[in-house]
């Protein structure tokens, strides 16, 4: 997901320049509505295009984890669960009940291999502070 905010606030940014130079050009013209009207397209369009990619996404991300597995780039892949998680809830092959609770420390696994080649590490600060490098440097 992270990712997919990176392509589209790019996009965006690349996309936004062009047309806010010709609205400052037709404002400073004179040109006040047709400024404002090609602004509103824009945005109308933009908001269009971007609603469209999150929904297409969105499919696409219930495709490829549908059924428990991994169904991209080939079909049916088994994902598992990492192995700090099923150390966290004692998952072995007894069918009791198990209660998961607070830890004093991160389980072993955790600390030996990470959180698993599917986690998210990045921190949204470092995503925001991406995004508005790639701003500021336009």
């Amino acid at each position: 997901v992270a990712d997919k905010i990176a392509e589209l606030q790019n996009a965006i940014d690349r996309q936004a320049g062009p047309v806010e130079a010709a609205a400052s050009k037709l404002l400073a013209e004179g040109h006040t509505g047709r400024a404002l009207d090609e602004l509103a397209e824009f945005q109308t369009g933009l908001q269009d295009s971007i609603v469209n990619s999150w929904r297409k996404f969105g499919h696409f991300l219930i495709m490829k984890y549908n059924d428990g597995h991994l169904n991209f780039p080939t079909i049916a892949n088994t994902i598992g669960y990492p192995g700090w998680w099923i150390e966290t809830f004692n998952v072995d092959s007894s069918i009791e009940p198990k209660w998961g609770k607070p830890a004093e420390a991160p389980p072993s696994f955790f600390t030996l291999y990470g959180p698993g080649p599917f986690a998210c590490t990045r921190s949204l600060l470092q995503l925001t502070l991406a995004s508005q490098e790639t701003y500021l440097a336009r």
